[in-house]
Order: structure tokens, then C-alpha cells, then sequence
């Protein structure tokens, strides 16, 4: 489903896909057994509040320092990139996510990521 929403949204706008991968990334207290992770959402943290609060790690720290760094240039730029690197557009034949992670950001194929999380299965269950 991502995929061809993608394809069509490219058509029309350039459209960007993005993935925030912390461990640490969400507020809500994890339950015994289940880490709640990077919940949807949780970017707000790193991309609106005041850098140093909530008691982020240094790697948090850095990490909401480069989301704010491409969404900024992305809204005077119109192309969102760090100074360094570029985030790529989606585009039919190279459909990339820009996985955000307090260790380093890297460039997925989207095909990789819809495996990691197992859109199959849930696609075939309804969702």
C-alpha cells in the first residue's frame, strides 16, 4: 500500500518518507516484556521541543539537532538535506526511508523497511 501511495504522490509533489528509530524515542513507560520504542509521534520531541529537555542522551541530542537541520532547510530550501546529506525524494524505481537513529542515519530501501515491520503479514490480516 505505501509503495504505490508513494508512486502516486510523487507524481504529484515531491513527498519524503522518513523512519525514527530510538529505542528511547517515546515517553510512555515501557511494560513488563514489551519496549514501546520510537512510538508514532514521538519525532515531536526531538523536532519541536527545546533540544536539551527531557533528559535526551548526548546521541539524542545530536539526533534532534539533524531532524531540525532537514526540516529546516527543507522549508527554505524546498530539499531537505543536513549541510552534508541529502534527503532523497521518493521517486517510482528508488523509493527510499530516511531512518533516523540516535547512532547515525542511513538510507533504506523501502522494500527493506516494509519487511523489517512486517507489512505483509499485516496487510494480509486487514491492516
Amino acid at each position: 500500500m505505501l509503495s504505490e501511495l508513494g508512486g502516486a504522490l510523487s507524481k504529484v509533489t515531491q513527498t519524503y518518507i522518513y523512519e525514527l528509530d530510538d529505542p528511547r524515542g517515546s515517553r510512555a513507560p515501557d511494560s513488563a516484556g514489551f519496549e514501546f520504542g520510537s512510538m508514532h509521534t514521538a519525532e515531536i520531541g526531538f523536532l519541536y521541543a527545546p533540544i536539551t529537555s527531557g533528559g535526551k542522551s548526548p546521541e539524542q541530542i545530536a539526533l534532534a539537532k539533524r531532524m531540525q537541520k532537514y526540516w529546516a532547510t527543507f522549508a527554505r530550501e524546498g530539499r531537505p538535506h543536513d549541510g552534508t546529506n541529502q534527503w532523497p525524494a521518493l521517486q517510482a524505481g528508488s523509493e527510499n526511508v530516511l531512518r533516523f537513529q540516535p547512532t547515525g542515519d542511513v538510507i533504506l530501501p523501502l522494500a527493506k523497511v516494509r519487511d523489517e515491520h512486517h507489512c505483509g503479514f499485516w496487510s494480509s490480516v486487514g491492516y
